[in-house]
């Protein structure tokens, strides 16, 4: 029986209040599940064996010493993978993105924009110089962006400074762009990322 002293608009207001505590804590509990989903999807990105895996659906290539993935993933049509060197720390590093042609990454900008969320670590190269050559990727003569510079290392809570130098390429791929980066440290840092770069092969 129902208790008089409640009224109609009471009832109403109780059965409101039900409903929103019923649909908040749906919406909690998908939030919280979603953010599951992303911090497992993050932990898998930074596995280095999934890293490398990721890298090798795109290319071949060659780290002299050998190589170690740090970040791979895939999402929305889009592979991104980033590899470097076994030193310590890493003097050769491979990024490596292959997206749908319908994306808008005609640019470093662009690419920037793309890359910047994804990857776990700030980029530190500072730019001083650029200039395009001539050179082979994918088997296809193009023109390759070679950027010089310096590069800031971070390490026992010490920074230093090296000369960085960084090959850039980009090309269309079964109906897909590839775009590559190769950068290098280090005193002959420009033959190192030219070496790793000549080896790179397109799948």
């Amino acid at each position: 029986m129902i208790n008089e002293d409640l009224r109609p608009k009471e009832l109403d207001r109780v059965k409101l209040l039900d409903w929103v505590m019923i649909i908040g804590g749906a919406i909690a509990i998908g939030t919280t599940g979603i953010i599951g989903l992303g911090i497992k999807a993050y932990n898998n990105a930074l596995d280095p064996q999934r890293a490398e895996a990721v890298a090798k659906t795109m290319i071949n290539y060659r780290i002299p010493g050998g190589s170690q993935g740090k970040f791979g993933i895939k999402f929305a049509g889009m592979k991104l993978a980033i590899v470097h060197s076994k030193t310590s720390p890493p003097d050769v590093e491979i990024f490596v993105m292959q997206t749908p042609l319908n994306r808008d990454t005609q640019n470093q900008e662009d690419i920037e924009r793309i890359r910047t969320p994804l990857e776990p670590t700030p980029i530190e190269f500072e730019v001083t110089s650029s200039s395009i050559q001539k050179l082979k990727f994918c088997n296809i003569p193009m023109d390759v962006t070679i950027d010089q510079g310096d590069y800031t290392l971070e390490k026992d809570d010490q920074t230093s400074i090296v000369p960085a130098v960084q090959y850039s390429a980009s090309t269309i791929k079964n109906e897909q762009r590839l775009i590559v980066e190769v950068q290098a440290l280090g005193k002959n840092a420009k033959q190192k990322a030219l070496a790793v770069f000549q080896s790179i092969k397109c799948k």
